[in-house]
């Protein structure tokens, strides 16, 4: 019994991984690649494992399932006002950004038009 419940925290871990790593939400699919299995309600009930876990932590994340079947791990809403002053840093610099805006405007552009 111990040796599955060790391979049950392995995929868990496995599952906790891919969620932290992608920073989006993740098709259940993807997710069955990431617990090496083929069923769906296996992978669904791992999230449900793993979202009760996070509830009884009480901490300031949670796992997440979108109404279209994807999951995240993402920041619990009561936290959004206060972790806003940390993201006020711009995706892109200037020059990309301008870059961007003149292919953008300018397509189809060839390289040379870019550089």
């Amino acid at each position: 019994m111990s040796d599955a419940l060790s391979r049950q925290e392995a995929k868990l871990c496995s599952l906790e991984a891919a969620l932290y790593s992608a920073g989006r939400p993740l098709e259940l699919e993807d997710l069955k690649y990431v617990v090496r299995s083929t069923s769906e309600r296996t992978v669904k009930k791992l999230v449900g494992q793993l979202a009760q876990r996070y509830r009884r932590r009480g901490g300031a994340l949670e796992i997440a399932t979108h109404s279209d079947g994807r999951v995240s791990l993402q920041l619990k809403e009561s936290f959004d006002d206060m972790v806003k002053q940390f993201n006020h840093r711009p995706l892109l610099r200037v020059g990309p950004l301008k870059t961007l805006s003149y292919v953008a405007f300018h397509q189809p552009v060839d390289q040379r038009q870019v550089i």
